[in-house]
């Protein structure tokens, strides 16, 4: 499986099939798997809008990003992004949808408006732009670029890239809104570096036991949660000591 996201109006969980080329849809409350939907091609990020009753697919093979109905669970409608589409992310309260694109010869930014399907801008970076996260409270989207080791702030009132924090070797990204910083972490040094979102500068890092690639954060616990898929765990790091279990 790749890609992952929930509808918190439904709590309906969507998760990106690579294999059979589905997104299988499960309750969140009983973990009962209520269906697939056929029609995409190997998907690799998942994200909704609950606000428009949106979920967005990046499709690796063909280049699009596909649009499904949360109420029907029906694909109706298919955008163009840039090649080879990896992360997306959505802000729900401006309906701006943010696909990176790792690229053969270059990567970009595809920024979508999820009202008019309209891809409104393209920004190029360097090379293997790979996953998105976005915070609601400055509207700002962040995007790793692996190969070239650098986080890319993005403003989305201005659509403009504001600054570029150099990081090595990342994939995998996530926000706290409350304290306004972004976790982002690093495939090559084995760490997850700490970005104030106020300055843009790395405030420390933690080092990890296993090469870290997926992040994401619950800012009311204070608990970071990290995969690492080479040695098959999901780790729980306590960011009061930044002590990993």
């Amino acid at each position: 499986p790749k890609g992952l996201a929930i509808d918190p109006n439904t709590n309906r969980l969507y998760v990106g099939n690579d294999v059979d080329n589905s997104i299988a849809v499960f309750d969140g409350n009983t973990h009962a798997l209520l269906g697939a939907i056929a029609g995409v091609a190997k998907p690799n990020g998942v994200a909704v809008d609950p606000a428009l009753n949106r979920v967005y697919v990046s499709n690796r093979d063909s280049a699009t990003l596909t649009v499904i109905d949360a109420q029907t669970n029906g694909i109706i409608g298919s955008i163009p992004v840039g090649s080879l589409p990896y992360g997306v992310a959505v802000d729900p309260h401006t309906h701006r949808v943010y696909v990176a694109n790792w690229g053969t010869s270059g990567s970009s930014i595809s920024i979508i408006n999820g009202t008019t399907w309209q891809v409104v801008k393209t920004i190029p970076v360097d090379n293997y732009a790979a996953q998105v996260a976005v915070n609601l409270a400055t509207h700002t989207a962040y995007v790793t670029g692996h190969a070239s080791s650098k986080l890319y702030v993005i403003d989305g009132r201005y659509i403009l890239i504001t600054a570029q924090v150099i990081a090595p070797g990342i994939v995998g990204v996530a926000v706290d809104p409350v304290n306004n910083l972004i976790y982002v972490a690093s495939r090559d040094h084995s760490r997850v570096y700490v970005v104030d979102g106020n300055t843009n500068a790395v405030i420390r890092s933690i080092v990890m036991p296993a090469t870290p690639y997926a992040v994401a954060i619950n800012p009311y616990s204070n608990l970071l949660y990290v995969t690492a898929a080479d040695a098959k765990t999901l780790y729980a790091i306590d960011l009061t000591t930044d002590l990993v279990a």
